[in-house]
């Protein structure tokens, strides 16, 4: 086999066919100046290579220096699979579709492989050509920035405001024309057939190499798995997906697969409800003459008989009582939610007893904490 020719599947292994194209005698060492064979790479792209072929599952903890991205370029591409890449930030994004691409096409061209490779972003990163032929239509004032997109639209290729170096992070002109799911309209849009985001998914679904961001893929996973699911998602179908910089997946997922609690949102849910109470008429807005939460120590757990630790965590320990108080005072119940391990040894543990009793609505020996207030 002469030098520069690819192996067949048949002739060698697929860990052979990486070897050739990272190995010791690799068409990188006549491109980049101090290049040197690692052992490290090429191990790494054999098992990204047979991950691939076999649907495996593959993780990678390699150090600086070790060459990385070629390691799972490479393999990933001579898979000939669809293989979607996703990285933490935009910057990497750009270095490895702008830099470590061309050059891995430079060198498997060598070898008679070519492959089509795309980069995707989410809608705001893109101009919306609808959006700023209606700002400057408006009769608004213009200004010096909305004038820079202007002129820099009339010669884009991708509409991506990365190429917008000059333009601040969140400038008021860029939030007038991007675009985003709202302002995109479909087929019937003036601009669809020119559209920058357009013509971004359709690159990307001829492409065998599609480079996102983990933001990007996770907003497609919660398309896909949510309840639009079947209606497609962000991302062209793929076959594989290569995760770089994955320390950082987990805190993605997280704002995508995960719930938020704070106390602006519980105030929320509480006004809400007190909405949908009296719309259904079930009380009306007078009846709920008050909602008290009162959250104070257990001040009779002093410790005494026990460590002082445990008695002083005890007395940290918030007792909570919501009232709900009807038109007639004498007939207002009480939902106390105390500890389940109330034994009516306390004051507080037998006013806790004492109203769920009084409740009449749920048993005494339920525990104090499943109550329903009337």
């Amino acid at each position: 086999m002469q030098s520069g020719e690819l192996s067949a599947p048949g002739e060698s292994s697929r860990a052979s066919r990486v070897d050739e194209v990272l190995g010791p005698t690799s068409p990188l060492a006549r491109r980049l100046p101090g290049y040197e064979h690692r052992e490290g790479q090429l191990a790494m792209a054999r098992a990204v290579h047979e991950a691939l072929s076999k649907d495996g599952h593959l993780f990678v903890e390699a150090g600086t220096g070790t060459g990385k991205t070629l390691a799972y370029l490479v393999p990933a591409i001579l898979s000939g699979r669809k293989v979607v890449v996703s990285t933490a930030t935009h910057a990497l994004q750009e270095q490895i579709f702008t830099k470590d691409l061309p050059l891995v096409r430079e060198v498997l061209a060598e070898h008679g492989v070519e492959f089509k490779a795309a980069l995707m972003k989410g809608l705001s990163n893109y101009l919306c050509k609808r959006r700023l032929s209606e700002r400057l239509r408006s009769g608004e004032l213009v200004s010096s920035d909305l004038a820079r997109i202007q002129r820099w639209a009339e010669s884009s290729t991708d509409g991506d405001r990365a190429e917008l170096e000059d333009l601040e992070e969140g400038a008021h002109a860029w939030r007038d024309v991007h675009s985003s799911t709202e302002t995109r309209i479909g087929a019937g849009c003036t601009f669809y057939d020119e559209c920058f985001v357009t013509r971004m998914r359709r690159e990307a679904e001829n492409a065998q190499v599609v480079v996102v961001n983990h933001h990007l893929f996770f907003a497609d996973l919660a398309l896909r798995t949510g309840k639009n699911a079947g209606f497609g998602g962000a991302i062209p179908a793929y076959d594989a997906v290569i995760f770089d910089e994955a320390h950082q997946i987990e805190s993605v997922a997280t704002d995508f697969f995960g719930v938020r609690i704070s106390s602006a949102r519980l105030d929320s849910l509480v006004r809400d409800a007190r909405r949908g109470v009296v719309s259904a008429k079930v009380l009306d807005a007078t009846s709920i003459a008050s909602s008290t939460v009162s959250s104070r120590p257990d001040s009779t757990s002093s410790g005494r008989g026990r460590g002082q630790g445990e008695g002083r965590a005890r007395a940290r320990r918030p007792r909570v009582e919501v009232r709900l108080r009807r038109g007639d005072p004498a007939r207002a119940t009480t939902a106390a939610a105390c500890s389940p391990r109330a034994t009516g040894r306390t004051p507080a543990s037998r006013r806790c007893r004492d109203s769920m009793r009084r409740s009449r609505r749920c048993s005494p020996s339920r525990s104090p904490t499943s109550a329903m207030t009337p």
